[in-house]
């Protein structure tokens, strides 16, 4: 790494005692720390502190600082240093006479931690660029990498990087001080007069191990600079959260006065988790064409797809990749919009895993085994076990499961410092077994509980107890009458049998009465009433005494069924993919236990064409793309005209034709439109078709 030897600055304005205010355009305004002298921070300051109306000092294992706030000891009055300490906190760096900000980051100490400044502009003009010069110091004297990044905002809570700024020490102890001279100018800023403006310096391991080496800050220049106001084009918010089942997104791009501008959208697979046609439609990339006659603000919709799937929630992240026109892109560019999943965790006697045995004996010897109670090897994808340590809310340690558990099978989950026994029986060693008798244990099928031992947030100081015993220094199997997870431990604390310490011989395998078939029916009848790319729609008659209906589907080839239930004789499955053949197989639950026999395995194949039901049944439209003229098949004849819509992905609609023939087979011919991605609607009576067309 090379040395660098740091700038001269003169220093027209040195506010270190009050708010940084930028008076003036074209000037360097410049702090440079001179009278500080690590005593605190303080809203109305004395010599030797900085000033919390120009500071906010965030991550210390005292506390966090907030603009107007006081502190004037512990982390955040450290004193006077020359380098080289090892207490975590903030010191005034006195590098030959010269005082910079200064920080030791610890564990717990500026990890991640942040200095932020800010700005008000009060230059009486609009600032639309700011120059941003620094002097940072990085102490290089222990073994660890740590950064030292900067970004901006305009409120404080949304931040923008710099990553031409970005500092990452060496993970080597050099002991050298490293002298850095940091500049860049911040374009495409909307700052009005009296607007403020925030410029955050935060830091955070990186790599390594061991202490952490120093940073420091001085010499801090901004020059704002005033240019025309040219009109800067964002999204109007940069995190969206939507439910599943919500139906479409209504996303807003803005433009901060109205030109001929376009923005252009794509959508970044590399760093959403949804998949597009599975989990969302938009068209990509997608253009939105600002006109100066027109609002400041447009809307495109984002389609979100309903599917059958248990799932860990999803996102999606839009790009504003550039700008055509009298325009700028502005720092609000990206927006990550969540998904959150409706479906529920199976967890009726013999549908879900649960926990079969619990050992805590002696040093290390400790174990988990799940069992599965079901007819069908299940994909332990998903599936998560998390310890909390002595009555915390935050697990202590977590264990992804991976792999697949046989029908009657186990999964062995020891610790990897345990008996040789254990060891040689265990499935996967992990740290989530570092537990005692007063921790719990919970297993987790994506963001749904099935099963606890013990309650998490309560700490029972020594041990949870079962029947006449406890978790403490002995072990516990389930209970063969058992055929389902708990997670009402006053419940589950019945349902175990107690061994004494050091008891292995259960461990590997597990005995339960099962579920079995009392007399409740068998479906008849299972059919596809509808099918797409994505998903199909089952249908089946009913189960007399039937509570719910459980329904297992897997791609032809695949050992492991995936299940979900539904309360009456009919579901849709989603998540699917086109052109693929799946089975699929249905059974009754009259409860209590007793579960009626699944149907024999069928079979359905996936249409490659995109499209979307909304209690539609065998409703199609082709072709598609589309050259001007579609053919929407499918509506029966009754009374009943069609209403055809047809709308722009900005939600804009751009036809609505609402008294066509009553035909099977309804032509519809398109108005004059721009090629692209269209949103079609068709509804007759109570019945509603949706889909996307392209047109050519």
């Amino acid at each position: 790494m090379k040395k660098l030897l740091p700038i001269l600055l003169v220093a027209l304005a040195s506010p270190i005692f009050a708010q940084l205010s930028v008076t003036s355009t074209d000037v360097p305004f410049v702090i440079d720390f001179t009278g500080f002298e690590g005593t605190g921070f303080n809203v109305a300051p004395v010599p030797g502190q900085l000033s919390t109306e120009t500071w906010e000092v965030l991550g210390f294992s005292d506390g966090d600082l907030f603009f107007g706030n006081t502190d004037v000891d512990g982390d955040f009055a450290k004193g006077i240093t020359t380098g080289n300490v090892s207490s975590g906190g903030v010191y005034a760096f006195d590098n030959g006479g010269n005082i910079a900000l200064y920080t030791q980051p610890t564990s717990s100490d500026f990890n991640p931690g942040s200095f932020t400044l800010k700005i008000a502009n009060n230059t009486g003009a609009f600032v639309s660029e700011i120059d941003l010069s620094y002097i940072a110091y990085i102490y290089n004297n222990e073994g660890r990498s740590n950064s030292f990044n900067v970004s901006y905002s305009y409120n404080n809570v949304i931040f923008f990087d710099v990553p031409e700024l970005d500092l990452t020490s060496v993970e080597a102890d050099e002991d050298s001080l490293y002298t850095y001279n940091q500049s860049a100018v911040i374009p495409g800023l909307v700052l009005e007069d009296g607007d403020f403006f925030y410029i955050k310096w935060e830091g955070a391991d990186v790599s390594g191990s061991g202490s952490r080496d120093e940073f420091g800050l001085d010499d801090i220049s901004v020059t704002a600079t005033s240019g025309a106001i040219i009109p800067v084009v964002g999204f109007s918010e940069t995190e969206i959260v939507t439910g599943e089942a919500d139906g479409p997104v209504a996303v807003a791009v803005e433009i901060t006065s109205p030109v001929t501008c376009t923005a252009v959208i794509s959508v970044i697979d590399s760093l959403g988790t949804a998949t597009y046609g599975s989990d969302f439609i938009v068209s990509t990339p997608f253009f939105v064409d600002f006109n100066e006659v027109f609002d400041s603000v447009l809307l495109f919709n984002v389609l979100i797809a309903n599917d059958a799937v248990l799932e860990i929630d999803e996102t999606i992240v839009l790009k504003i990749d550039s700008v055509i026109g009298t325009c700028l892109l502005g720092p609000a560019d990206e927006l990550v919009i969540t998904i959150i999943d409706n479906e529920s965790a199976l967890n009726g006697p013999c549908e879900n895993l649960y926990f079969s045995e619990y050992i805590e004996g002696g040093s290390n010897n400790k174990a988990l085994e799940i069992y599965n109670p079901t007819d069908a090897a299940i994909d332990l994808d998903g599936y998560i076990v998390k310890v909390f340590n002595n009555g915390g809310t935050a697990p202590s340690n977590t264990l992804n499961l991976s792999g697949t558990i046989a029908a009657g099978g186990t999964y062995n989950i020891v610790n990897p410092s345990a008996d040789s026994v254990l060891i040689a029986l265990a499935d996967t060693t992990s740290n989530v077994t570092f537990f005692n008798g007063n921790d719990a244990v919970v297993l987790l099928q994506f963001a749904d509980t099935i099963d606890v031992i013990g309650r998490v947030g309560e700490d029972p100081i020594t041990e949870w107890l079962v029947d006449t015993a406890g978790t403490a220094d002995n072990t516990l199997v389930r209970k063969a009458a058992v055929n389902k997870g708990q997670t009402d431990w006053t419940i589950g604390a019945t349902e175990w049998n107690v061994y004494g310490q050091n008891e292995f011989g259960f461990f590997g395998s597990h005995t339960a009465d099962g579920c079995a078939v009392a007399g409740c029916g068998t479906p008849a009848a299972v059919n596809v009433t509808g099918a797409v790319s994505f998903g199909i729609k089952l249908q089946w008659s009913p189960v007399a005494g039937a509570v719910n209906y459980q329904i297992q589907y897997r791609a032809l080839g695949s050992d492991v069924w995936l299940s979900k239930n539904a309360s009456t004789n009919k579901t849709k499955i989603g998540g699917l993919t086109g052109g693929v053949t799946y089975e699929y197989r249905v059974r009754a639950n009259c409860g209590g236990g007793d579960l009626g026999a699944f149907t024999d395995i069928q079979t359905v194949t996936t249409p490659l064409k995109l499209g979307q039901f909304e209690d539609a049944e065998d409703i199609s439209l082709y072709p598609n793309p589309s050259n001007g003229t579609l053919y929407l098949d499918g509506f029966d004849t009754e009374e009943d005209a069609v209403v055809f819509q047809l709308f722009d992905m900005t939600g804009r609609m751009v036809m609505n034709q609402t008294s066509m023939n009553y035909g099977n087979v309804v032509e519809i011919s398109l108005p004059e439109v721009q090629p692209g991605t269209y949103l079609v609607r068709a509804t007759k009576g109570e019945v509603v078709y949706q889909t996307v067309v392209v047109v050519e």
